[in-house]
């Protein structure tokens, strides 16, 4: 009875340990007190099977226009190298904007169809433009993760194909080559011994004869071309953007 109990003791706290670990890839900064106490722990539980070594971010604030890719990336503080996806609402003369962020490999999860997806979804859509924070990012988190997922095996499905392809593609592009330099070289003889070598019209070495019997060279003058160089350090260039960033906004 004791061994029973005892493991029972054990699972119990073993599942009330993972529940935290599942939580810390969703964070929910609410500045602008959109959401309380009890909405923002739910949200960070949204995600029963969140996407592996991906952050989700729900951020809340106010201001006429979305913040910029730096400003979510110091007020979240993950680095612009990690998989991110980050959901911003503003309030704004009483009007609730939003708008998406991906950094990191979840930059390439999100084709531009699956923003649209995602930012037109009706429960998303629905509930945020009409002030309902927390089920509007609910909806968001949960399509999020799912676009995620899908988009990683998509990438990868592509990559393998790519792969399994190349071998057959230097087959043919050698096959192509020695065909190529082959039908060049038999062409060539072909033309070369076709060719037919007429005899002199005009004996020039009896009627035109040239003797030289002046030369002279006249140095007329100097003509100096510069042309510059623009180096890779004097050119122009990024600053180092970021991997990702501001995907849309509704």
């Amino acid at each position: 009875m004791r061994k029973t109990l005892f493991l029972l003791f054990s699972l119990l706290l073993f599942a009330l340990l993972l529940l935290p670990a599942a939580a810390k890839n969703t964070a929910v900064i609410d500045k602008a007190g959109l959401l309380t106490a009890d909405e923002e722990t739910a949200l960070q539980n949204t995600l029963l099977s969140p996407k592996e070594d991906t952050l989700f971010f729900v951020v809340t604030g106010y201001g006429d226009e979305a913040p910029t890719n730096r400003e979510i990336i110091s007020l979240c503080g993950f680095s612009k190298e990690d998989p991110a996806v980050i959901l911003a609402v503003r309030r704004s003369g009483g009007e609730y904007f939003y708008d998406l962020y991906t950094f990191g490999a979840a930059d390439k999860w999100f084709t531009n169809g699956d923003v649209d997806d995602l930012l037109d979804d009706t429960a998303v859509y629905g509930n945020l433009k009409n002030g309902r924070v927390f089920d509007g990012s609910a909806a968001f988190l949960r399509l999020a993760n799912s676009i995620c997922i899908n988009g990683e095996k998509r990438l990868a499905e592509k990559e393998a194909k790519k792969e399994a392809g190349r071998p057959l593609r230097a087959v043919l592009f050698g096959i192509l080559s020695a065909a190529a330099i082959g039908g060049g070289a038999t062409l060539g003889i072909f033309l070369f011994y076709r060719r037919k070598i007429h005899g002199e019209i005009y004996p020039l070495d009896r009627y035109a004869k040239l003797n030289l019997t002046v030369s002279k060279d006249i140095f007329v003058g100097r003509t100096v071309t510069r042309v510059r160089v623009q180096s890779s350090s004097s050119s122009g260039g990024s600053s180092g953007g970021f991997s990702g960033g501001h995907r849309g906004g509704r």
